[in-house]
């Protein structure tokens, strides 16, 4: 009878060893499942994040592009009154000097 009893906490002991083996893996397996779970999701916010930062470069470049647009344009219009005025003054002064000659042999002709 005794061998029986110690044979049966014998298998008591290892079938307790057994439960609470399998509950380890049980809680490691969960475990790991939350840190891959955890990982994904910092993944996909830094992959947000990317491409938020890209958005926002590519709108920044954007509006650069159409402020240099607009500034080289503006500039075009400056030079082009510039070369306007500087054509009228010649116009006039070429002009004026031909007045000028057109007196001056009137005079010597007089």
């Amino acid at each position: 009878g005794e061998v029986r009893i110690e044979e049966e906490e014998r298998k008591e002991k290892l079938r307790i060893d057994e439960e609470q083996r399998l509950e380890r893996l049980r809680i490691e397996e969960e475990e790991r499942r939350e840190r891959v779970r955890i990982d994904e999701e910092e993944q996909r916010r830094e992959k947000k994040a990317a491409e938020k930062a890209e958005r926002l470069e590519r709108k920044r470049m954007e509006e650069e592009r159409r402020r240099a647009k607009k500034e080289a344009e503006k500039a075009e219009q400056l030079e082009n009154k510039r070369a306007e005025e500087e054509r009228r003054r010649a116009k006039k002064a070429a002009e004026e000097a031909k007045r000028l000659k057109k007196k001056q042999l009137e005079k010597e002709q007089h």
